[in-house]
């Protein structure tokens, strides 16, 4: 029987992921119930949501045409992956501001037909996005610049 492999790849990983974050919530967070939620009722039920999701996209990798994976992107990849890290590791120590704006643009940066103009609108743009929803709206206690650059 021929599958898709993009789809059979995709399914599992997202079945995998769900089936993760569910059995996580549920033997190691309350649940709760829907009236008064535990702090594992919204990761259990993104983890079925997810799951489900998986399941059907498994299932669709065997109606659709065959199709191979391919090359796998490393850059992207691999910039994708810096760009987390990098978030993570910064914005305690450089601000918020800073670590924004690094992990934007090395994720702007990661598509193979990216060019800096481009790079640096969309830093820009989803930097100001992010401060103004994260910082200002939602009120998330990080300061705007660390302690590294002279902040609190």
């Amino acid at each position: 029987m021929q599958a898709n492999q993009k789809d059979l790849g995709a399914g599992l990983l997202f079945t995998s992921i769900g089936l993760f974050f569910a059995l996580g919530a549920v033997f190691g967070l309350p649940i709760g119930s829907a009236s008064s939620m535990g702090a594992g009722y919204f990761p259990l039920w993104l983890g079925v949501i997810l799951t489900c999701f998986g399941l059907g996209i498994f299932i669709k990798g065997f109606r659709t045409a065959p199709e191979d994976i391919g090359t796998v992107p490393w850059r992207g990849a691999l910039l994708l992956l810096g760009a987390i890290l990098f978030f993570a590791l910064a914005v305690d120590t450089l601000g918020a501001l800073p670590a924004l704006a690094g992990c934007c643009f090395l994720a702007a940066i990661s598509p193979n037909d990216a060019t800096w103009k481009s790079a640096a609108a969309i830093t820009v743009a989803l930097t100001a996005f992010c401060v103004a929803v994260f910082i200002y709206a939602l009120g998330l206690p990080y300061p705007m610049i660390g302690p590294w650059l002279g902040g609190r």
